[in-house]
């Protein structure tokens, strides 16, 4: 057979193929049988439902459009405007099937995902270690455009009364960007309801973070309920950054936060005033401020630096100062206690101080007036002066320390009249009191001196 007749036998083979492809697809219902067998794989693969209201690919493209996935326990919902995939089939085979030969670019656009988070009755199951897979063989580049994101979170929590800590949040702009080149380069972007911009960006190597940074600028929470706080308010600054030298290794990371302006009511009757929240934490290392915030009718500022986070917990300093109005704790108390308190050191050998004054306080008809008190603990041993205190016309004085590695305690109290002129008793002494809770009855001496 000549050639040109063999060409034409070609020719004519591969016009037919096409046809019966086309009259298969197009008009004996091929294509709605692809897609939905395509559809059930995936969402078996992904463990939930996905729909595809439609589906069209060439030999060098696949476009779907009103993409839609659904978890099985229907915590996450996925809705996708249009899909855009660019592979290469010829270089796939020509590669020996490698992934990475195949995708080149994902588009991702408009997609709507809504997580819900709601407590589940936990199932114990053995922890298997997380390993971040490396996603650089399987694409050139990912885009995901002008997407959106609702969050809705309860978190079980107990303040005063046990209640979910229910978060609502929703981001607009979200665009995502991956590149795959050898590493894999990140970034996120999205706006909070109110305004607050968030931005991610790091870069992947073979599983391991190498460097992550994320920044949150401006961030007012969109809702926050529990049953003992109301109308929360704030604004949240937060710039953080994590990476490690290979995977498996440990972490290294740093961060810094700034809280302005919060405010909420406690427990429904308790306004919260928070002017200033700021913390900064690289390492074991920790800074953290809190400016004069009122709590109710009790105020407190705090500052404290940490250079040994974890289970040697090391403090360089530590200090609070404020007033507690004893109101607030139950009915009957009544009185404002100015407080200051300071330590340093670690928690099996803490070196810490206290002063606390007070004009008058009180439970129910018993009142004391004019009190100041210093305490101090270092060496295991706690030593606490008072130095004036005024209970029912009598003057009354402490000067006293307990010994936790003697059990032992040392102390001597003395009163005497405010004023004896027409009073009813009178009382002057010095008492001496000397204790020791070794044993299951404990010894204990007091000397009385006129």
């Amino acid at each position: 057979m000549p050639r040109s007749k063999k060409f034409f036998a070609l020719i004519l083979i591969l016009l037919l193929v096409n046809a019966a492809f086309f009259i298969s697809w197009y008009w004996l219902g091929m294509r709605v049988r692809f897609r939905e067998m395509l559809a059930y794989q995936l969402g078996k693969a992904a463990k939930g439902k996905i729909e595809i209201q439609e589906l069209n690919f060439s030999d060098k493209q696949l476009f779907a459009e009103g993409v839609s996935y659904t978890s099985a326990d229907s915590s996450i919902v996925v809705e996708v405007k249009r899909i855009r995939a660019q592979y290469n089939v010829l270089r796939f085979i020509v590669s020996g099937f490698k992934p990475s030969r195949l995708l080149r670019q994902v588009e991702i656009i408009q997609p709507h995902i809504a997580y819900s988070l709601h407590p589940k009755v936990k199932v114990k199951k053995a922890k298997k270690p997380f390993k971040l897979p490396d996603i650089a063989p399987y694409f050139s580049r990912l885009d995901l455009r002008d997407g959106s994101l609702d969050l809705s979170l309860e978190i079980p929590l107990k303040i005063v009364s046990k209640d979910n800590l229910g978060i609502k949040e929703h981001f607009s702009e979200l665009n995502i960007s991956v590149v795959n080149s050898g590493t894999s380069s990140i970034k996120i972007s999205a706006v909070s309801r109110k305004q607050g911009k968030l931005n991610v960006k790091g870069y992947l190597d073979k599983g391991c973070i190498r460097n992550v940074e994320a920044e949150l600028e401006a961030y007012h929470p969109n809702y926050i309920n529990h049953n003992d706080i109301a109308d929360v308010s704030t604004e949240i600054s937060l710039f953080a950054e994590l990476g490690q030298q290979a995977a498996g290794k440990p972490f290294t990371y740093k961060a810094q936060t700034q809280i302005w302006g919060t405010q909420l009511t406690f427990a429904e009757k308790y306004p919260v005033r928070i002017p200033f929240l700021g913390a900064e934490i690289e390492g074991k290392n920790l800074k953290a401020q809190l400016t004069r915030s009122s709590f109710g009718t009790s105020s407190i500022e705090a500052e404290v630096q940490i250079s040994e986070l974890g289970k040697k917990l090391k403090f360089d300093s530590a200090s609070a100062k404020g007033s507690l109005d004893l109101a607030m704790i139950t009915e009957g108390l009544k009185g404002l206690v100015d407080f200051s308190l300071e330590g340093q050191g670690t928690i099996k050998e803490p070196q810490l101080s206290a002063k606390i004054s007070s004009p008058m306080l009180g439970y129910k008809q018993h009142i004391i007036k004019e009190l100041h008190a210093d305490a101090d603990f270092a060496d295991n041993t706690l030593n606490i002066e008072l130095p004036n205190a005024v209970y029912q016309n009598q003057n009354l004085e402490l000067s006293g320390s307990y010994s936790m590695e003697n059990k032992a305690i040392s102390a001597t109290i003395s009163t005497y009249p405010v004023n004896k002129d027409g009073a009813t008793y009178t009382v002057s002494t010095n008492i001496d009191v000397y204790a020791e809770l070794l044993d299951r009855y404990p010894l204990v001496e007091t000397f009385i001196h006129d």
